[in-house]
């Protein structure tokens, strides 16, 4: 049974503006070879199709064109007299028909939902019909570019059974992605026997959810047919969907011959006095595209304009929702999953998850989506030491995700933080893995017994495999490893990193297995069989050596201080490899580019350089000074009357540069016999600018109950600044700073009320800086 949400039902009446009609160009016959089209050129204005071009093909498409057809506009308009009950989901968009009814019908309701809380269904501003809506409707790029199935109405295929071929017939090759709501409907595939934007909506269930996890893949959609023959559409039905702000698409009968012809967005009802007639309100497509038809509410039959065949309830989003605060549908991971029916998304909130509930989670074999919402970092399982965070062994195959969480503190026998065994292969995917320690082997993820997960996009650092693999252990398994970083691990047996025994043959590529504490980065027994590829292997305790045949890197990837984020002249970083890719989890860092990987400087302000330094020791030095030159090979100056006082980490201000200019830093030691040695030095490219970007801390504490600090920094010169707060939908609900500002650090505080004062309820509010050109957020939680 489908959820029902419950929302305030508020009678209203639809008053919007006009929107006015899109233009249609000319569309001339296609100049590609693979068919012989029509040469000649029509307008949307000049194309008819007569109802005997459909009863050929049957009563299961919806077919009518650009304006409505003489039965419809000889019929006049019903309007609900005063005394009616009358409701109207407000908002709903109306557009006019492009290149066929039921992709605009969709492409009416998709707009509804992006506006009321799931933004990115539709692109641009879907509340009026521009060029990117039409584009998202019907995608039609030119003659000479025909990208897509663009045969949705022109050249106009002739009645009869002529159809002409498009990119859905063969040869195979030239086929192109979805992009459009009318490519995953197959609207006008000539394959399938479908011209002039006709569609067969028994394809809605199964294609519309995949054009809303296109344009949201977070999402967990699902469309289902109910029928006014069988009741499970009936008039009660159909008020409650209404109320609860769910538009429907609706076959129907416009000519009353007991044969679905259009598609239509159904927005509301009416209901007499007496309650004795029922009426339904669509946008239908025609002009004018905002003006609301009312039908009578009844099935298909003879003489029945406007009959219903039946409707297509879409749900949004079926994904259950784990907030361990209380504001979701459960509080621990495990109870969601017990509950989850199958193929379902679970989205599990900011937070810290502990103890029972949220240790050895088994999602099952169920083709669950386990997803952590928001940034990286943000949802935390904390093991505590008292188990692992994930164990899987019910043969799962990659349908089952993992993805976005942060694990910490786990500890088991095989599999700190995730342990996979008895030919069970989850996807895994963009994990943060800190602190965890198995007792035998595997100190972040164990695979065992023909276990061949996808780990891609994670990070696995500070880990420890008392046996093999500090970081990934690989027993008889093959996984796929990809864009992973897994550095600061460590084995007192074998595999600081990653380590594969037995049968393992595990595909990696783009990983980083650097700075082992103990054994090497990559090892394995004499049955295992693997070649890394475009791979960073470096610093390991145990050595680097990885078996022959890939391409890689032996150079250190540069993390920056402190995280493994890269400096800015990472060989890891796609612009400074031979391979142009990225390698590892993460990308640039901000920290600047560092000399000697110790000491490395960043623009901060038009006037100012900041450098930094860590050194390795400090033994035998008295003193530091910065040198500085404006020319690789000139005369360095110190920027300094007196040294500095030798500390590590440190960091200097140099505020007598000039903007525009590149300079040359020299980080140098006075030893003890007062000699120098320069501990750092090279080309600092982040002075080149001159300016700093923008920069937006993450907001704190969060979550947060009374306030938050926000602090920001911006440069100098700046002619607009504004700092707001939205909520979830992306309205918003305060702005804490609005004009120009002087350069500099500043910080604010929000105490969790909008601009009326009143306080806003708990849930997730993100924080927008916009600074002339550039804009940056941050994601914050209040609770109560």
């Amino acid at each position: 049974m489908r959820a029902q949400r419950t929302l305030l039902a508020v009678l209203v009446v639809l008053a919007v503006a006009h929107l006015p009609a899109p233009v249609y160009a000319d569309a001339a016959a296609t100049a590609d070879a693979r068919a012989a089209k029509p040469a000649t050129a029509r307008t949307l204005d000049q194309l008819r199709v007569t109802a005997s071009g459909v009863a050929e093909l049957g009563g299961d498409i919806d077919w009518l064109g650009p304006t409505p057809p003489p039965w419809v506009t000889a019929r006049p308009r019903f309007t609900p007299p005063p005394d009616w009950t009358v409701y109207v989901i407000p908002g709903v968009p109306g557009y006019d028909w492009r290149h066929g009814c039921t992709p605009t019908a969709i492409g009416m309701i998709m707009a509804y939902h992006d506006m009321n809380g799931y933004d990115g269904l539709m692109p641009g501003d879907p509340s009026t019909q521009t060029e990117e809506v039409n584009q998202a409707i019907a995608s039609q790029r030119s003659e000479l570019d025909p990208a897509n199935y663009e045969d949705y109405c022109l050249p106009i295929d002739t009645n009869g059974g002529t159809i002409l071929p498009d990119r859905s017939e063969l040869p195979e090759g030239d086929e192109h992605v979805n992009d459009c709501i009318a490519d995953y409907l197959w609207t006008s595939h000539s394959v399938l026997d479908l011209a002039y934007g006709w569609t067969r909506t028994t394809y809605l269930p199964d294609n519309l959810p995949a054009y809303i996890t296109y344009r949201r893949p977070d999402l967990d959609p699902a469309a289902e047919f109910v029928y006014i023959t069988d009741q499970s559409l009936n008039w009660n039905f159909f008020k409650v969907e209404m109320e609860a702000h769910r538009p429907m698409q609706m076959s129907v009968d416009t000519d009353g011959d007991d044969s679905s012809d259009h598609s239509i967005a159904t927005i509301g009802y009416a209901e007499s006095a007496d309650g004795d007639s029922f009426y339904y309100g669509c946008l239908d497509t025609w002009g004018p595209a905002d003006q609301i038809r009312w039908c009578e509410f009844a099935g298909m039959a003879v003489g029945q304009e406007f009959g219903i065949r039946r409707a297509t309830c879409i749900t949004i989003d079926r994904s259950l929702v784990v907030d361990a605060s209380g504001g979701g549908d459960y509080t621990t991971i495990q109870d969601a999953v017990d509950a989850a029916p199958d193929g379902r998304m679970i989205k599990v909130m900011p937070g810290t998850y502990t103890g029972t509930g949220n240790l050895d989670i088994d999602p099952g074999n169920r083709g669950l989506h386990l997803l952590a919402m928001t940034s990286r970092g943000d949802v935390i399982i904390d093991c505590e030491f008292a188990s692992h965070a994930f164990y899987f062994n019910s043969s799962q195959d990659t349908t089952t995700v993992v993805e976005g969480f942060t694990i910490r503190n786990g500890r088991s026998a095989y599999g700190g933080a995730i342990e996979c065994f008895w030919t069970s292969s989850p996807k895994l995917v963009d994990l943060t893995i800190e602190d965890c320690h198995a007792t035998a082997s595997g100190g972040g993820i164990a695979c065992r017994a023909n276990s061949n997960p996808i780990i891609r996009n994670c990070s696995i650092s500070l880990c420890q495999g008392d046996v093999m693999g500090g970081g990934i252990f690989c027993g008889a398994s093959s996984p796929t490893i990809s864009y992973t970083t897994v550095a600061e691990c460590h084995s007192h047996g074998e595999g600081g990193g990653i380590h594969c025994y037995s049968t393992s043959s595990p595909v990696i590529t783009n990983t980083i297995v650097a700075n082992s504490f103990a054994g090497a980065g990559f090892s394995w027994d004499g049955q295992a069989s693997f070649t890394p590829d475009h791979c960073c292997v470096f610093g390991n305790a145990g050595g680097d050596t990885v078996p022959a045949g890939g391409d890689n890197l032996f150079t250190d990837p540069l993390f920056c201080p402190g995280a493994l984020t890269l400096y800015d002249d990472s060989p890891c970083l796609p612009a400074n490899n031979a391979w142009g890719e990225q390698v590892g989890a993460y990308g640039a860092g901000g920290c600047g580019t560092p000399v000697n990987g110790i000491f490395y400087a960043v623009a901060t302000g038009a006037t100012e350089i900041t450098l930094r330094w860590d050194l390795a020791t400090l033994e035998g030095v008295e003193g530091l000074v910065i040198k500085r030159s404006t020319t690789e090979d000139g005369c360095f100056d110190r920027i300094m009357a007196e040294p500095l006082i030798p500390v590590t980490p440190g960091v200097h201000v140099d505020d007598t540069v000039w903007p525009e200019t590149t300079f040359w830093y020299q980080l140098r030691a006075i030893l003890w016999d007062g000699t120098e040695d320069i501990a750092g030095q090279g080309t600092v490219y982040a002075s080149t600018a001159g300016t700093l970007a923008i920069h937006l801390a993450r907001p704190h504490p969060s979550p947060f109950t009374e306030n938050a600090t926000v602090t920001f920094e911006i440069p100098h010169g700046v002619d607009h600044t504004n700092l707001s707060v939205f909520d979830a939908a992306g309205r918003r609900v305060r702005t804490l700073i609005e004009g120009p500002l002087d350069g500099g650090r500043r910080d604010v505080v929000w105490n969790g009320r909008d601009e009326t004062g009143a306080t806003v309820a708990a849930g997730v509010y993100f924080v927008r800086l916009e600074c002339d050109q550039f804009i940056r957020g941050r994601k914050m939680v209040l609770l109560k």
